[in-house]
């Protein structure tokens, strides 16, 4: 079951290199308290970079597996703030602080 699938494509530049991105947000097939997120990207070179199409590509592959895995570091903190914050406020907290 997807519970959100999301994707985007450069505008800028579109000529010279078209980058699509999808997101897959998933229940997890064993843990219903967890989320699975896939993401893909497909990235081709335009005719006008015909010459170095290849090489463009190849470093626009390892400069977007970079920024995934920092986005991917970053959301994961920004999640583990969210339970924290959500832990500390929960009843049973509240009243063994009273």
């Amino acid at each position: 079951m997807c519970l959100q699938l999301s994707s985007s494509y450069n505008l800028t530049m579109g000529n010279l290199l078209r980058v699509e991105e999808t997101m897959r947000y998933r229940e997890h097939p064993t843990d219903k308290n967890k989320t699975q997120c896939s993401q893909q990207a497909a990235i081709s070179a335009g005719s006008l970079v015909s010459r170095w199409g290849s090489l463009l590509e190849e470093f626009t592959l390892r400069r977007f597996q970079q920024n995934a895995a920092t986005g991917r570091e970053g959301f994961s903190k920004v999640l583990e703030r969210f339970v924290v914050m959500a832990e500390a406020r929960s009843p049973a907290n509240e009243q063994s602080t009273k």
